[in-house]
């Protein structure tokens, strides 16, 4: 047998720098392949992935599935067994995949742009380190972040970043190149300081040398940016291709958008000096620890960004207007702002064409900006963010966990030593163990320490020291900003983000305010939102909507689709009604969903909210929107802020008053589209009272009312709902007792017409019995006359039974020495 290799999946290279991708799931089981082996023969330079459900393997290069171990006789599997393989390759170390087409597609499309400090890392034996970042920042924010240079200064308060902006001294130049495979933006500024320095920086400070040196950022959209300087003559013949000679390169970055709102970053840092071969650890963790900090300084001032640049984007997109993006939120004054014109035009033509990010803009963006910004906990946790995707850098958390548990072992054991056998061991034993025990305080301590750098570790404390670091020359005494924080922020926690204790009220009312608004505009069956497009010759809204007790709104075929349902699964036998749980059982049929017609207004305003307000076009081509409004008060009912009800009518325009038991029928010639709304705010009852509406909508009562949308806050759905179950419970009872009156009447009637019957087959002397009776029945009775014809009735009824065999069966005395009252009480008795 062939010797294997067998091997985790992972993006790592074989001896050949290798490496093949395929899609994380297998087509039998749809298991996830990540969870199986990379098996590599000897013979075979292509290695397969095995499956770990029932080991189905696959070729690593093309995806064919080429083996089935409970099949193994067989050649050709179908293609619905085979994978899909992503073309990938690896250069310089970074791993880039084209899951876009196939493998001759990628062949044919130019290379990834070379890591320029990773070239002369190799040549000239510079330090690198970089560090591997998730940010919950979507990838555009990240380009615009990076090619503005202004922004070093204040965020991260470093001086020499300021070496590339521009100022009015030292204007900038802006190269770009379109191409149908890329994008390369690049800027060209003069190599000095502009704002850092103390003392103002004018052109006869500069050194005529310094001309000479320019510093350049290219961006070569969208994976790849790298900021440096180089020694140019002129930087407006440089093309915005160009390789340019004696480039030091000082950051570089590589930028993959992973979604909408998500970026994954891979930081390289160059330092220009030569490190011994035997550092590379301590540098490169070092490295890690300053890389991570230097991206925690601006990290959630962009998060703070990225709701409002979205929601912009969101809106730009849904009426298709361009410029409403990046370019409508950015006011660009700056003199290095010049770079943004051109980029922020850019992503006006692109953006719109990536796959899914309209789709995910659009369904989750549109009222972004109200939300609050995450906390900072959130925004900067390192461990989620870099700790569990580095192998390293988890490799180094779990040794410094190791070291810790060691270090507290040997801190007891030598302090015990240390107090017990002071006496007995001799000074140079005490020093030993005194020297050993501060050792493993010293290993406790910076492990910890080591630890902590690995997780969230950018407090509010430690940014109102990094902003102390600012110079003071920059604007006024630079107290205000550094010192005071608490005046400007207030408790010592920022007010703009969601760990301030004011926003969290804020938080729950406006998710309470959508909420309301959701249950005006879309259906709670689907989630759809409704058509509020007024009908032909009328202001009422034309979709079909009708509304249950406890004021949900449903479209009306989608509510009857379900009690059909529900009926069918009834006749059927089946009991379960999970298929029309969103009805819920308070809604017995039709006669439980009323019609709700709103008063629809044209508007030209925009709110952002989708449902409330629908999108046509009129004659003119021009986009028209409509509101559904309080016919009475004007007032906007579809923003769900305003109480309101809806009128519940009868069939045909009928209601029953039923102080007088009179039906009022209105006259509807055309139907019951000319009853008009029936949807009203409470301002409006309140201001006109129940009977100064009655004119418009008809004899109707308080309990008449559904109020739409309450708000969830105070109880008053849950009121509404123990209402009208309350209503449900009384219409029960009163049905119950109304049919135990009608049970109970109709059984005296039964037993009158038995005791007529009766009474008219008696023979003579129980009828003449029964005649004297009914005449004595007029005058006082007398107590000898009824027991005489008790007895003789009882005579006549044991004549009869002992005549006829068959009564005398089923009817007998039971006892045969009876008193005279036991007979009486029990005429006829059951022989058992």
């Amino acid at each position: 047998k062939p010797k294997r290799r067998k091997r985790r999946v992972s993006l790592e290279s074989y001896e050949d720098e290798t490496v093949y991708a395929v899609i994380d799931r297998c087509p039998h089981k749809s298991a996830s392949l990540s969870e199986g082996l990379v098996v590599k023969h000897a013979d075979e330079p292509i290695p397969r992935f095995q499956c770990a459900y029932h080991g189905w393997m696959f070729d690593g290069k093309t995806g064919k599935c080429v083996m089935v171990p409970q099949s193994p006789d067989s050649e050709n599997y179908g293609a619905r067994a085979d994978i899909i393989a992503v073309p990938a390759l690896i250069q310089q170390g970074v791993i880039y995949l084209y899951p876009y087409g196939g493998l001759e597609e990628a062949l044919i499309k130019p290379l990834p742009p070379r890591l320029v400090g990773f070239d002369q890392q190799e040549s000239q034996g510079k330090l690198m380190f970089w560090v591997m970042r998730d940010l919950d920042v979507d990838w555009t924010i990240i380009i615009d972040n990076f090619l503005d240079p202004d922004h070093g200064l204040f965020a991260h308060q470093v001086p020499w970043l300021d070496l590339g902006s521009a100022s009015q001294d030292h204007h900038m130049t802006v190269k770009e190149k379109f191409s149908a495979e890329s994008f390369i933006l690049r800027t060209i500024v003069d190599h000095c300081p502009k704002f850092s320095s103390a003392k103002e920086t004018t052109k006869s400070t500069i050194r005529s040398d310094v001309e000479l040196k320019k510093a350049v950022t290219t961006l070569n959209y969208p994976s790849h940016w790298v900021t440096g300087a180089a020694e140019v003559l002129d930087g407006d013949a440089i093309d915005a291709d160009d390789e340019i000679a004696n480039f030091t390169p000082f950051v570089e970055c590589k930028i993959s958008p992973v979604g909408t709102g998500r970026s994954r970053l891979i930081l390289f840092f160059t330092l220009p000096f030569q490190y011994p071969w035997w550092l590379p650890l301590p540098f490169h963790v070092l490295g890690q620890i300053f890389l991570n900090n230097f991206l925690d300084d601006d990290t959630h001032l962009l998060a703070t960004t990225q709701k409002y640049v979205l929601e912009a984007e969101a809106k730009s997109l849904r009426t298709n207007t361009k410029g409403l993006g990046h370019r409508s939120l950015s006011v660009l004054r700056s003199p290095s702002d010049l770079v943004f014109n051109r980029l922020y035009k850019f992503f006006d033509e692109s953006l719109p064409r990536v796959p899914n990010r309209k789709d995910v803009l659009l369904n989750n963006y549109l009222s972004a900006s109200k939300l609050p910004t995450p906390p900072r906990t959130q925004t900067l946790d390192r461990y989620k963010q870099h700790t569990k995707i580095s192998p390293n850098s988890l490799s180094l958390v779990k040794k410094c966990k190791a070291i810790q548990r060691l270090s507290k072992v040997c801190i007891a054991m030598l302090a015990t030593k240390v107090i017990v056998s002071t006496r007995q061991m001799s000074a140079r034993g005490v020093k030993g163990a005194a020297a050993c025990l501060l050792m493993a305080v010293i290993s406790l301590l910076t492990s910890i320490k080591l630890e902590e750098a690995f997780h969230f570790n950018f407090p509010e404390s430690r940014r109102d020291r990094s902003l102390a670091k600012i110079d003071i020359t920059m604007g006024g005494d630079g107290g205000t900003i550094s010192s005071n924080r608490t005046y400007l922020r207030g408790a010592g926690k920022a007010c703009h983000t969601a760990d301030h204790p004011s926003n969290a009220a804020k938080r729950v009312k406006l998710e309470e305010a959508e909420k309301a608004r959701l249950i005006l505009t879309t259906c709670a069956i689907s989630g759809a939102a409704f058509d509020l497009k007024p009908s032909k010759n009328s202001s009422c809204s034309g979709e079909d909507i009708v509304v249950c007790p406890y004021g949900k709104l449903y479209k009306r075929e989608e509510a009857l689709e379900l009690l059909l349902r529900r009926s069918q699964k009834v006749n059927s036998g089946d009991n379960n009604n999970n298929s029309d749980a969103s009805l819920g059982a308070h809604i017995r049929g039709m006669k439980d969903l009323h019609p709700v017609r709103f008063y629809v207004t044209m508007t030209s305003s925009s709110n952002g909210n989708i449902g409330s307000k629908n999108i046509s076009h009129n004659g003119r081509g021009a986009a028209a929107q409509y509101t559904a409004t309080c016919p009475i008060t004007a007032s906007d009912i579809s923003s769900g802020n305003v109480p309101s009800y809806v009128v519940v009518r009868s069939k045909n325009g009928k209601n029953k008053d039923k102080k007088k038991g009179s039906v009022t029928i209105h006259d509807n010639k055309e139907g019951e589209e000319e009853l008009g709304p029936n949807v009203i705010s409470e301002r409006a009852i309140k201001e006109m009272g129940i009977e100064g509406l009655q004119s418009e909508y008809g004899p109707f009562e308080e309990k008449n009312l559904i109020r739409l949308a309450p708000p969830r806050a105070g109880g008053v759905f849950e009121e509404i709902q123990r209402k009208w179950e309350n209503r449900m419970k009384e219409e029960r009872a009163a049905k119950m007792q109304k049919k135990k009156d009608k049970k109970r009447k109709r059984g005296s009637g039964h037993q009158e017409d038995a005791t007529l019957k009766h009474k008219t087959q008696a023979t003579a002397p129980i009828a003449l019995a029964a005649s004297a009776s009914v005449a004595a029945s007029t005058h006082p009775v007398n107590e000898s006359i009824k027991s005489s014809v008790a007895e003789e009735a009882r005579s006549t009824v044991e004549v009869r039974v002992s005549q006829n065999p068959v009564l005398s069966t089923l009817f007998s005395t039971g006892k045969k020495n009876q008193s005279e009252k036991e007979k009486g009480d029990a005429l006829f008795t059951r022989n058992c």
